[in-house]
C-alpha cells in the first residue's frame, strides 16, 4: 500500500508543479483542489489505513479520466504535466488493485 501512496504523492506534486510551470494562472489554480485531495488519500495508504484502498481506487480511476481529458483538451498548463499525472495515476491503480486482488485471495484462502 505504500508503492500506492508514493504514486498518488506524485501525482499531487505533479499537480502543484503544474500550476507553478503555468505561471500560476488563475485556470490553472483548478489542479490544487485534487492535489490536496491526493496529498491526503496519500497519508492514508502510507498509514496502512487499509479500508481506504477501494474508494482510493475509484477516484484514482477518475484522476486517469480527467488527467486523458485534459491531455485532449486546451489548457494553460503544458501537456507534459498532465502525460505525467496520467502515469502516476495509472501507477497508483495498478498497485491499489494489486493490494485489493492480494487481500482477497488471501481471505479466500482462508476460508
Amino acid at each position: 500500500m505504500r508503492t500506492a501512496s508514493y504514486f498518488i504523492f506524485a501525482s499531487a506534486l505533479l499537480h502543484v508543479v503544474g500550476v507553478a510551470v503555468s505561471g500560476f494562472h488563475a485556470d490553472s489554480f483548478s489542479l490544487l483542489t485534487p492535489a490536496i485531495v491526493y496529498a491526503l488519500i496519500g497519508f492514508w495508504l502510507f498509514r496502512q489505513m487499509r479500508g481506504l484502498t477501494w474508494l482510493s481506487l475509484i477516484i484514482m480511476i477518475i484522476g486517469v479520466a480527467a488527467a486523458t481529458a485534459s491531455i485532449v483538451g486546451i489548457s494553460i498548463v503544458p501537456t507534459w504535466v498532465f502525460w505525467a499525472i496520467l502515469v502516476a495515476n495509472l501507477g497508483a491503480d495498478l498497485t491499489l488493485f494489486v493490494v485489493i486482488w492480494s487481500g482477497t485471495n488471501r481471505s479466500a484462502a482462508k476460508a
